[in-house]
Formats: structure tokens, C-alpha cells, sequence
């Protein structure tokens, strides 16, 4: 017969048998658990590193694709002068500031004033040239020559213009091939002061270029409309392009220049009388 004692033993054995074999069940799943682990973050590593590299890829290859379909030095055509007028003037980024030397030059038109020197723009800024032949659109270009197209959105907002004669019609295309309008009386060169040159042009000048017309110092307020393209030597202030009604301008040069009765001369009063109606200005 078994004593109490053996039998205490045996339980105290198979408890600890039961202990140790928890214990060993214990180690056995944290074994596995750590392998799954490690193998769970090698996995990300591995991923995170070719979405890095893919990523990479894609970023270089619109650079690669985009220096494939740039052509080269060697294949790019020729450019020319246009002979037609820009449909738009450049606008700058934000307001343009300057400072003009306006010059008198002798007694002013009635109602004109000298502007001021200090010149604040904004724009773009497009002028509708009313005649009685028809209008003339134009852009004006303030980033390129602020002073002049100062002056004339001055002289257009104050009614300078308004009953004004086109009165020079040019028509060979070393002097040029332009309508000057913009006098205020017949005989008279401007509305009373002069305008520093800016952005000075060089030949040849493409048809539809507005341009001032030459003074003793600088320019004029006169303005000339550039039908055809044209030689007018160097220095010339362009101030904006015609983008609608250079039809109007082409058909008043169409009629000629008025003659005397000897040979028609190549510049003069046009044949078809031309007066500035008014002009006005819209600006930002």
C-alpha cells in the first residue's frame, strides 16, 4: 500500500513535470513569435526599398522622356521676324513704376498737360483707335516703354486726340510703311512736350509694331501705325502692336498718297482723309 508521503511525491514531480513543460511551451511561442517578427520587418524593409527605388525611377524618366523630345540645336527651323502683327503685348507680373523726363516743347495744345514724372502703371492696358475709316485696336506695352504709354493713356483719357488728323502716310518699306496719326492741328508735330526713347526697335520692324514718332529729343506724342513691315533704322520706341483693325490701316495706304499731279511722292497726306474720332483706354 502506497504511503501519503509517495504519493506526495508523485504530485510534486508531475507538477513540476506540468511546470517545466508550460514553461518550455512558453519559450517555444516566443521563439516563433520573435521569428514571425523578424520576418514580418524584413518583409517592410524589402518593400519600403523598391517602392524608393520605383519612386525614383518615375521621377527621373518625364525628365529623360521630356530631354528625348526636345529637339536639337541642329533640328530646330530658323526663326524670322514676324510680318504679321502679335496678337498680344506682354504683360508683366504686377505694377510698373518709372521715372520719366517729359520735355516741353513749346506751347501745349489746348487742354494738354504735361504728365507727371512719376509714373505708377497696371497693367495690361488696350486702346480703341476710333477714325472714320473704322477702329483700330491696340495692345500697350507699359513693362516695355511705361513713360510713352503714360503719355498716352494720358492724352487719351483727356480728349487730346479726339478730332485729330492721321496726317503722313508713308508707303516703301525703307522709310517705312506707316499711318502717323495723332497731330493736333495740321502742320503741328505734337500735343506740346517730347518723350524719352525706350525700348528702342531695330530694323526690320514687323507690320502691326506701334510706334512714337521721332522728335528733336526723343519722341513725339504722334503715333504711328506699322502696316507692312518696314526699315526705320535704330532707336525708334515701340510702345504696343495693333491686334484688330490693321485691315483699316491697310486700306487707307491701299488709296495712296495725295498728289500734286506730278508723280504720287512716297510719303504725304493720305488720299483718303483719316481723322482720330476719339481713343479710349482700359487698363487693370
Amino acid at each position: 500500500m502506497v504511503s501519503k508521503q509517495s504519493r506526495a511525491r508523485k504530485l510534486a514531480r508531475a507538477r513540476l513535470e506540468r511546470q517545466e513543460s508550460r514553461r518550455a511551451q512558453r519559450a517555444r511561442q516566443r521563439r516563433r513569435r520573435n521569428i514571425v517578427l523578424a520576418v514580418v520587418a524584413a518583409v517592410v524593409v524589402v518593400i519600403g526599398g523598391v517602392v524608393l527605388i520605383d519612386r525614383t525611377t518615375s521621377d527621373d524618366e518625364p525628365a529623360s522622356d521630356a530631354a528625348d523630345t526636345v529637339p536639337s540645336a541642329t533640328t530646330t527651323e530658323p526663326t524670322t521676324a514676324p510680318t504679321t502683327a502679335p496678337t498680344t503685348a506682354p504683360a508683366p507680373d504686377g505694377p510698373v513704376s518709372a521715372r520719366c523726363a517729359y520735355k516741353r516743347d513749346g506751347a501745349p495744345a489746348p487742354g494738354v498737360t504735361v504728365p507727371d514724372r512719376a509714373v505708377r502703371l497696371s497693367p495690361p492696358y488696350t486702346a480703341t483707335v476710333r477714325t472714320n475709316r473704322g477702329d483700330v485696336e491696340l495692345a500697350l506695352d507699359a513693362a516695355a516703354a511705361p513713360c510713352t504709354v503714360n503719355a498716352f493713356v494720358e492724352l487719351a483719357e483727356s480728349g487730346a486726340f479726339d478730332g485729330t488728323g492721321c496726317t503722313k502716310l508713308t508707303g516703301t518699306q525703307s522709310g517705312g510703311r506707316f499711318l502717323e496719326c495723332g497731330h493736333p492741328a495740321e502742320g503741328a508735330d505734337d500735343l506740346g512736350f517730347s518723350i524719352p526713347t525706350e525700348n528702342a526697335g531695330t530694323d526690320p520692324y514687323a507690320a502691326g509694331t506701334v510706334v512714337a514718332a521721332p522728335a528733336a529729343s526723343g519722341s513725339s506724342t504722334s503715333f504711328r501705325m506699322l502696316y507692312d513691315e518696314s526699315q526705320l533704322g535704330a532707336g525708334v520706341t515701340i510702345f504696343g502692336t495693333v491686334t484688330e483693325g490693321l485691315d483699316v490701316v491697310q486700306e487707307v495706304a491701299d488709296a495712296g498718297v495725295q498728289s500734286d499731279g506730278a508723280v504720287e511722292p512716297p510719303e504725304g497726306h493720305p488720299t483718303l482723309r483719316t481723322v482720330v474720332e476719339s481713343v479710349t483706354v482700359e487698363g487693370s
